[in-house]
């Protein structure tokens, strides 16, 4: 028996899998590059999961997705990668790769996205370029910058454009 802090995560995850949602992808991706012990696209899927756990770097599959086995499990990995092997893995991309991915998760989107399936008349998009404090200089994309109630901080710029009535996140960066 097998305790998990992110439940609701395991259930999306097995919803996904059951739906055959992944199917394209590691169809699309096993010749990309080399499989030695994990798929290429078992490590994206780490790194996927990783965020959705909250993490905001690659580092935090070590402390999120990797000690929970059932979190893994859910998702369909065996194992998890390091976040060493998933970092070499990404970098390795080439803009083939990357354009693989894209066009990928864009059909996905036409085929399961609620807002796709409905007229736009009328809908309204949120823009939020929120900025996200975090510590040190070194962090991934930090830059010294202002935010209300906060003096000296390091700051990560978050743009966001969200679909209120369907709740959907149409493009983060």
């Amino acid at each position: 028996e097998v305790s998990t802090s992110y439940a609701t995560l395991c259930a999306f995850g097995q919803y996904l899998l059951g739906a055959g949602f992944f199917i394209p992808f590691y169809a699309a991706t096993n010749h990309l590059q080399k499989t030695l012990v994990y798929r290429p696209f078992d490590k994206v899927l780490a790194l996927l999961v990783s965020e959705m756990c909250g993490s905001q770097t690659v580092c935090g599959v070590n402390y999120t997705v990797k000690p929970d086995a059932a979190l893994a499990t859910a998702w369909g990995l065996v194992s998890c990668p390091d976040q060493s092997t998933i970092s070499s893995t990404i970098n390795a991309f080439e803009k083939e790769e990357c354009e693989t991915f894209k066009f990928l998760v864009n059909q996905q989107f036409v085929a399961y996205s609620p807002l796709r399936h409905q007229s736009f008349d009328g809908e309204i998009i949120d823009i939020d370029l929120s900025p996200i404090v975090i510590c040190g200089k070194q962090m991934e994309g930090a830059k010294k910058g202002y935010k209300a109630g906060t003096k000296n901080k390091r700051l990560r710029q978050v743009v966001r454009l969200f679909a209120p009535r369907t709740r959907e996140i149409i493009y983060d960066w």
